[in-house]
């Protein structure tokens, strides 16, 4: 039986005809403290994840072989901001930040330009052949100049540093076009062309006018060209360049507010909540993050389901209310949880990503969307402490007053302003949201849900009415309500939280997809929890029969480096004992079985009951990884008795390593190929 849940926004929404253009409710005190409390986890993060050798940082809580240079320049403003704040003291801030400077010394490099990607480890400092880009480097420098504004000891070798860069290499004369590449080892730029103003190269243009050594003429060369979504336009690029990063990222060191390009961005913020409000998700900010999949969702890939917290929070300083809103609904998908590390939790902010749809999270960090959060949070909480920082300096003081648009900014922001609470939406909608875990639901557990509902308009809403149905096959209605729903102007507010019932659902049967706010109640049986585990390889440790008391504990599904394997490549064997559940069991007559593990990192060989049950990936010396690949091997009844052992023979040889996503069950093969596929 599939029972689903439909909910409208009856025609009785009335919209009043007062003429009221008031902003949504003021930012609290606890809003700030909320934030603030937000920022300290955040920069744990990015102090716990640093190159010891070099003092780089990481590019995410798994990559320690690679670093980028927008990451370095990212983490010196941080480091900075965090001195200020006082999150971290004055001295071991400098010995860090020589640290990162002494090690950028040892970097092959080209006049202080050097190649996108670089080892954190110190293991190779050579550039790697090929083009690099000035979208990647203009933030290194921009974190020089953050430096030396911080640290005045550092202000003569910074200023060494910013002075060699060759920004006129950059500068084609006569077409007044820049160079957007350079390859470090060849010693040359190339790629000559008008830069997009929405994009995220433009903070190296404005470094390069700042220096004097680009005409200040170039910058209206820029190409205004622009795309629509949602009804609005702005600059390119928009979603297609990466989402929202690639208008704001430059914006966190060079306050843009009364720009063209300011404008632009929030303009592209606001069609993305417009996008969020009229696909009804809970949740909105599209930009380039890691899915909970694994998949790297950059230029091109971005889809509705999977949202990213720093997206929305660049935004902030634009939109507060709608931000601070988001953020706390994003951590009802677990986001927000500590993250275990050596069987530690740590408190690290938010996870990079969420599918809204499914309610999976990702359980990956970057340091780049960690730092944009942050440092868009100190802008916010702190009264412009970056902003103020970097345009501090003399050499953007310069910048700005070359360039008449930022000498022309200030006087303009009462009009952006302005423009900012003049958008509006007059169509309210309402939207669903999970109070708690529903993931694995039986039949005759109510479903806890909020019903929200949000309007965009910036007139009040009275006299609006939600309704809402719950419908079981043949159209029978199971369960009904309507609200009132009388909203502020621009305001998001839970209207009810409900128990729906489910005494009439069946298990195996789809009830209905998150989007739609629905589930699947799944008979198959939960083999996730406490296994063990022993590194090495013997044939032998399939048998079923085999004593494990010495071996170690360890959760699954989980990473072995956060437990009882750290920094290990290699094989190893994980296992566990189990009973079938007569009830479950008993759901699945005259259903084909099979065993699911959701992720194993890298290959594995799988045995139940010491019969080999099936491979994916490839073991050395081929090496063929399948880390990202879900399992799901069929298994016959026969096979199967009163006690069973499920022995899985993992290797792995780069990054983390071991069953490190569910689901890790075994049941009726086409509810666990559901539950993979979720």
């Amino acid at each position: 039986m599939k029972i689903t849940v439909l909910h409208v926004v009856s025609a009785a929404l009335m919209l009043a005809l007062t003429a009221s253009a008031a902003m949504p409710p003021g930012v609290t005190a606890a809003d700030i403290a909320y934030l603030r409390a937000l920022m300290k986890e955040t920069w744990h993060y990015m102090d716990s994840y640093v190159s010891q050798e070099t003092g780089l940082p990481y590019d995410s809580n798994e990559a320690r072989d690679t670093t980028n240079t927008t990451n370095v320049g990212l983490y010196l403003a941080a480091l900075s901001m965090a001195c200020k704040l006082g999150y971290i003291a004055e001295a071991d801030a400098l010995a860090r930040a020589r640290k990162m400077l002494d090690s950028l010394d040892r970097y092959q490099h080209w006049h202080r330009l050097y190649g996108n990607w670089l080892d954190p480890e110190g293991e190779n400092w050579n550039a790697k052949p090929g083009e690099s880009n000035i979208s990647d480097y203009n933030k290194l420098p921009a974190g020089l100049v953050v430096l030396r504004q911080t640290f005045p000891s550092l202000r003569e070798r910074c200023t060494a540093f910013l002075d060699e860069i060759p920004w006129e290499k950059f500068h084609e004369p006569g077409t007044d076009k820049m160079c957007y590449a350079f390859d470090v080892t060849e010693k040359r730029v190339f790629s000559p062309v008008y830069f997009y103003r929405g994009e995220d190269k433009i903070l190296g243009h404005f470094l390069a006018i700042a220096s004097g050594k680009v005409p200040p003429s170039t910058w209206d060369r820029h190409s205004l060209q622009e795309e629509e979504r949602e009804g609005y336009r702005y600059y390119l690029y928009g979603w297609d360049g990466g989402g929202l990063f690639m208008q704001f990222i430059c914006g966190l060191f060079l306050d843009d507010r009364g720009t063209l390009q300011g404008r632009s961005s929030a303009t592209f913020a606001w069609a993305q909540i417009v996008r969020g409000h009229r696909i009804g998700s809970p949740v909105w900010g599209w930009s380039a993050c890691v899915a909970p999949s694994g998949q790297y969702l950059g230029m091109g890939a971005l889809v509705d389901p999977i949202v990213t917290p720093h997206a929305s929070a660049l935004a902030i300083h634009l939109f507060p209310r709608e931000v601070i809103d988001n953020l706390k609904r994003l951590e009802t998908f677990g986001l927000r949880e500590p993250f275990v590390v050596n069987g530690k939790p740590e408190r690290y902010g938010f996870r990079d990503a969420v599918n809204w749809v499914t309610g999976e999270v990702t359980d990956k960090y970057l340091v780049l969307d960690q730092a944009m959060l942050f440092l868009s949070l100190v802008n916010f909480c702190e009264d412009g402490l970056l902003w103020k920082t970097f345009g501090g300096d003399p050499m953007i003081a310069n910048g700005k007053k070359l360039i008449a648009e930022y000498r022309d900014a200030p006087a303009k922001r009462d009009a952006e302003t302005a423009y900012i609470r003049s958008l509006s939406v007059d169509d309210p909608a309402v939207f669903w949201l999970a109070e708690r875990d529903d993931s694995v639901c039986r039949p005759g557990r109510p479903l806890r849900r909020s019903l929200f509902a949000r309007s965009l308009s910036t007139k009040p809403v009275t006299n609006g009415l939600a309704s809402w149905q719950l419908k079981a096959p043949g159209n029978r209605v199971l369960h009904a309500g309507r609200h009132l729903a009388e909203l502020a102007p621009r305001e998001t507010r839970r209207l009810v939280t409900l128990d729906l019932p489910t005494d009439k659902a069946g298990y195996g049967e789809e009830v209905f997809n998150r989007r739609k706010d629905s589930f699947v109640f799944l008979s198959y049986q939960d083999l996730a929890g406490s296994w063990r585990a022993s590194r090495g390889d013997d044939p032998a440790w399939a048998a079923p029969q085999l004593d494990t008391a010495a071996w170690q504990a360890i959760r699954i599904p989980s990473k072995w480096e956060d437990g009882v394997f750290p920094d290990y490549d290699g094989i190893a064997w994980l296992r566990v004992e189990f009973r079938l559940d007569p009830v479950s069991a008993g759901r699945w007559k005259g259903r084909s079985l099979a065993i699911a593990l959701g992720a194993v990192d890298d290959a594995d060989e799988t045995y139940l009951n010491g019969r080999r049950i099936g491979s994916t990936g490839k073991f050395p010396p081929e090496k063929e990884t399948a880390y990202n690949v879900p399992r799901l091997y069929q298994v016959d009844r026969e096979w199967l008795g009163e006690t069973n052992v499920l022995a899985v023979r993992v290797s792995d040889w780069r990054g983390n390593g071991g069953i490190w996503r569910g689901p890790v069950a075994i049941g009726p093969a086409d509810e666990l190929r559901r539950a993979l596929e979720r």
